[in-house]
């Protein structure tokens, strides 16, 4: 499939909302530019924590071979099958 076909196939299930949408015409409740902004920022810097502190734990127990009880080869074999992460990832 070419890009421009897939991007035709993509256009036809997800369109993009209106230029000239409000709120009130629309149902929904739009927030400041400025405030999303913030949001958005806001969201990233604990998604980004949360990770920083998801691999200390995995380190942690990587380093204590926590997945051997587990009969498993290596912590990513026990990421995959416990977390559903991809052995690539893991």
């Amino acid at each position: 499939m070419s890009e421009a076909s897939a991007y035709e196939s993509f256009s036809s299930v997800v369109s993009p909302l209106p230029e000239s949408s409000s709120s009130a015409s629309s149902g929904l409740k739009f927030k400041p530019l400025e405030q999303l902004e913030d949001d958005i920022i806001s969201l990233s810097q604990h998604i980004n924590a949360s990770e920083y502190q998801f691999l200390e734990l995995i380190r942690e127990f990587d380093i204590r071979q926590g997945w051997k009880s587990w009969l498993f080869n290596s912590s990513a074999e026990w990421l995959n099958f416990k977390c559903g992460m991809s052995l690539g990832t893991a």
